[in-house]
């Protein structure tokens, strides 16, 4: 809301919004900034509101609604976000995840409580008959919360396309342009015409730039229960940057300057950055790497550096991840990100 009154404040003759037209005239211009500020102030204070009476963020998603005035405002249309989305994440800045209902403070795992839900509901076919009935009588909502179960207890073609149908309908009622992209690709996805990316890999010249960077995200993949008994530094040499990764009993610290450090490497290799890149992105097996000479081991043996290595475990699963294989091939020859490809 500050923005907004800088902005108001400079008293604009031309004010260029990224989700809404471009107007001009003082003015109409001072009433749509004032317009969008009120709708900012209205969904926070109502929000804080339900937050002292005692509301979670699921009864707030419902409970804070825009007065005519500012519903009818264009600047406040629905067509990009939804309203509903925000007090639930005022919440969770707030208080975090957890909802103030003690029930919830443990709760089952999703495909485990999918599981109980279908069969408290009298198992698969009686709740695919609720399903249907909840569909057939445009309930769509109910409908997709009772397919998700299906699916997630189990995940066969007959039970996507449920989950695929209701989203479909979903989607061609959002006004949301971001909600309706969610709703249709994942009904595309459910039915195996199209596949949406879990996360993206790292851009070459990123990785590059940034080396300090993505050797301490390289920590991230660890796996803790190969870990768990081991203690001992990775040197990576790059050119004239050296970096190291302490593998400390499940634990994966960054050494952002091994010159200055006191632990000294157990292992130290040596690779150009695009080598890096691979490494990072899960395009090539550091072990065969190592092999192939193109990650050099300059200190301890191979065995060791490839020991260390193997506790990492990829994320990018370019063999089977639809997804993914779809963006190396649309990117390949344009950044090289699959030089080191499958």
């Amino acid at each position: 809301m500050d923005a907004v009154d800088v902005v108001s404040k400079l008293k604009p003759a031309i004010l260029l919004t990224t989700h809404s037209a471009t107007i001009t005239g003082g003015a109409a211009i001072q009433q749509r900034l004032q317009d969008y500020r009120d709708g900012l102030a209205f969904v926070l204070d109502q929000t804080l509101k339900g937050i002292l009476l005692g509301q979670g963020p699921d009864e707030l998603r419902y409970t804070v609604r825009l007065p005519k005035r500012l519903q009818e405002t264009p600047i406040l249309i629905q067509n990009y976000g939804v309203l509903a989305a925000m007090p639930p994440r005022i919440f969770n800045a707030l208080f975090g995840q957890f909802d103030r209902n003690a029930a919830m403070l443990n709760k089952l795992h999703p495909i485990e409580e999918a599981e109980r839900m279908v069969q408290a509901m009298g198992g698969e076919d009686a709740t695919f008959e609720k399903k249907s009935k909840a569909h057939e009588d445009g309930d769509y909502l109910w409908s997709c919360q009772l397919a998700d179960y299906l699916v997630k207890a189990d995940n066969r073609e007959k039970n996507r396309q449920l989950k695929a149908n209701c989203l479909r309908q979903m989607g061609y009622r959002a006004l949301s342009t971001n909600a309706r992209s969610w709703y249709l690709s994942q009904a595309l996805e459910l039915e195996g015409k199209t596949a949406i990316l879990k996360s993206l890999p790292a851009l070459p010249d990123a990785v590059s730039a940034n080396l300090a960077d993505f050797v301490n995200y390289y920590r991230v993949p660890v796996d803790p229960d190969r870990a768990a008994d081991t203690d001992e530094v990775l040197g990576l040499h790059f050119d004239t940057r050296a970096y190291g990764l302490h593998v400390r009993r499940s634990v994966v610290d960054l050494i952002p300057d091994l010159s200055l450090s006191e632990r000294k490497p157990d292992v130290t290799v040596s690779m150009a950055p695009r080598v890096w890149v691979a490494v990072f992105n899960n395009l090539a097996d550091p072990g065969d790497l190592t092999d192939k000479d193109e990650i050099k081991v300059v200190q301890g043996d191979a065995a060791e550096a490839k020991a260390l290595f193997a506790m990492f475990d990829p994320i990018y699963d370019w063999k089977n991840d639809k997804a993914l294989q779809v963006l190396g091939h649309a990117l390949t020859g344009e950044i090289g990100l699959l030089d080191y490809g499958p």
